[in-house]
């Protein structure tokens, strides 16, 4: 498997024949002025890119530094994560234990049964989540060395995938941790109840009480009040709350792109 390092030395390499070719054009006796514009381009790109090479590391130690200005971590944010995730798991076991104790004593689940398609989409949801995590969480580095060496193609041919790569890698290494903490400072309430094992088992107990003692019209709606707020808040905690934190991160992301790839990431200085 291709390292970061010998990345880098690619992006190196390409760097330099996109000044090279950046510097024949300019020089070309053709008297095109696009074209000299265009060689005037290339050899500022590959300067460019030459200065990503130079400061990765730098940049990677500095995610790390505000990361850690954040207040967030890694495995912090992936110990919430899979405890949500097992507190799904679960309540998607309890409810099919459910569905199947209603349907031998004839009672009307289409509820019960709305209800569990809606908790299997947002654990398929939390599923996908983890993945991205852990795929961020791991390979970071190598996103960002991939991102530039596609900003080091010739004629800025991978110059926007590029930066849109780094972009993301930078935005979401830094800020996904940080995820659970937005979500304690939006909805602090939804959270602790999620994450309190305490009142999901009370609430399988007092749905146990209810079918082994008392079922009764009252009783089976009460039940049903009970799941539906647990599901009002896994919606809240795993669902909405999550997906407008991505949303800010991926409005981020596109600004980060624009600054390292558009006109903000160009060298404020003369190279012809």
């Amino acid at each position: 498997m291709i390292t970061v390092p010998e990345i880098l030395y690619l992006a190196q390499l390409l760097a330099g024949l996109t000044y090279a070719l950046g510097a024949v054009l300019y020089g070309s006796p053709l008297p095109f002025r696009t074209i000299k514009q265009w060689g005037s381009n290339m050899m500022k790109d590959g300067v460019y890119v030459l200065v990503w090479t130079t400061i990765y590391w730098a940049v990677i130690n500095f995610a790390d530094q505000v990361q850690g200005w954040l207040g967030a971590s890694w495995p912090c944010y992936f110990n919430k994560l899979n405890s949500i995730g097992n507190q799904m798991m679960w309540l998607l076991s309890f409810m099919g234990t459910l569905g199947n104790i209603l349907s031998k004593l004839f009672v009307y689940i289409a509820p019960l049964s709305a209800f569990t398609s809606l908790l299997s989409d947002a654990y398929e949801f939390l599923i996908l989540l983890q993945a991205v995590s852990y795929l961020v969480y791991h390979d970071a580095g190598l996103f960002i060395a991939i991102g530039v060496l596609l900003m080091s193609l010739p004629f800025r041919i991978g110059r926007s995938a590029g930066a849109t790569l780094i972009a993301f890698t930078l935005t979401f290494w830094v800020g996904l941790p940080f995820m659970w903490n937005f979500i304690y400072l939006v909805d602090y309430n939804a959270i602790n109840y999620i994450l309190n094992l305490e009142t999901l088992a009370g609430t399988a107990l007092h749905v146990h009480n209810i079918i082994g003692y008392a079922l009764s019209l009252e009783a089976i709606i009460q039940m049903f009040q009970n799941i539906g707020f647990v599901f009002q808040q896994l919606v809240i905690v795993t669902v909405i709350l999550p997906v407008a934190y991505i949303l800010l991160l991926g409005a981020i992301t596109a600004g980060l792109a624009d600054a390292i790839g558009g006109y903000s990431g160009r060298l404020p200085l003369v190279i012809v």
